[in-house]
């Protein structure tokens, strides 16, 4: 079993990495966490740095995308430079 530690939040339900996962898409997962004292309030700015990363393709004219370490979260526009 090849074990490594990461960083996490939870928030509304949901456990958000605070350091990059390189896994295949859809790789099962055994998660094992231990509470920490501080908060994410509490920790100095090095420790609290987070690191999206977009996944942007144009379909059927639209142009879509998606933050990969952040489930459900997906935009779309008819141009790439729309706000």
């Amino acid at each position: 079993m090849n074990r490594k530690k990461i960083r996490a939040t939870y928030r509304n339900g949901v456990i958000e990495p605070l350091d990059r996962i390189d896994l295949p898409e859809g790789q099962e997962l055994e998660v094992e966490f231990s509470v920490l004292q501080k908060t994410p309030y509490e920790l100095i700015p090095e420790e609290a740095t987070q690191t999206y990363t977009a996944l942007i393709r144009k379909s059927e004219g639209w142009w879509i995308g998606w933050i990969l370490e952040v489930r459900r979260v997906i935009c779309q526009k008819r141009t790439r430079s729309e706000p």
